[in-house]
């Protein structure tokens, strides 16, 4: 398991129920009985984790499948001069670290949780067993890896060849699409999203982003609200986007 984590926490009857029904609301979990759903959290290390923390890391042995039970975690790519580009983000309900056990390689990203998140670490072993006992489990793995794959190409295609003004506005969707409340101008990012981390996130300078920032509130796409952003214009921030898959990839939105 991860070295990154916190402390295993004992699992007592209410919590093994609530993890036990929280697997159970996992799209990719429907063709596990029960038996196999008590298996995943008997056999996994039931983990509370703050936000800005470490899960798992680039290069390290994939030993473990992690599903996210609450919260939400953030996928990046690390360079070699520490900077930084946004994979994608996941919220609870979801699941990752199989592909790479799958494969049996080492992981190929960073995950770090953006609030306090609870997550279940199972062990690879466990995992293998489970896609051979039974059919549905591995046939949807399969089809959410492939899409995975998909969302991946789309986002090597725009680091590519899309600028600064169309990934940002894509990215500032996918924020919203993982936590936004409606408000009277529009659609507010949970997430205390600023011009530093987005710029981390697209790995341009902070003035590639504010300029394009500006340039997307000048055309009444964005505001902002205090210290959170709004999107006032889904659809034109959508249309500046090029309407691609977004960095932001959860199951639950299947």
């Amino acid at each position: 398991m991860s070295r990154f984590l916190g402390e295993p926490q004992a699992v007592d009857a209410t919590r093994r129920s609530w993890m036990v029904a929280t697997l159970r609301s996992h799209p990719l979990l429907a063709g596990l009985d029960g038996a196999a759903l008590e298996t995943l959290v008997s056999s996994g290390s039931s983990i509370s984790q703050r936000g800005k923390r470490s899960v798992l890391k680039d290069g390290s042995t994939s030993d473990t499948v992690y599903f996210l039970l609450a919260g939400s975690v953030r996928v990046f790519h690390r360079g070699p001069k520490g900077t930084e580009v946004l994979l994608k983000l996941l919220r609870a309900p979801a699941m990752f670290g199989e592909i790479e056990v799958i494969a049996k390689r080492p992981y190929v990203e960073d995950v770090v949780t953006l609030e306090e998140s609870q997550l279940l670490a199972v062990p690879a072993s466990v995992f293998r067993v489970l896609l051979s006992r039974y059919p549905d489990f591995c046939a949807a793995v399969l089809d959410d890896v492939a899409n995975r794959f998909c969302v991946a190409a789309r986002n090597i295609k725009a680091v590519a060849f899309a600028d600064v003004q169309m990934r940002l506005a894509a990215v500032l969707l996918d924020y919203a699409a993982l936590a936004a409340s409606s408000g009277p101008d529009g659609d507010v990012i949970a997430a205390p999203v600023s011009q530093e981390s987005l710029a981390r996130d697209l790995a341009v300078s902070r003035k590639a982003v504010q300029n394009a920032l500006a340039a997307l509130q000048k055309r009444g796409f964005v505001t902002k609200r205090a210290s959170r952003y709004v999107i006032a214009d889904r659809s034109g921030l959508e249309n500046i986007a090029g309407m691609r898959a977004g960095l932001a990839y959860s199951s639950a939105s299947k």
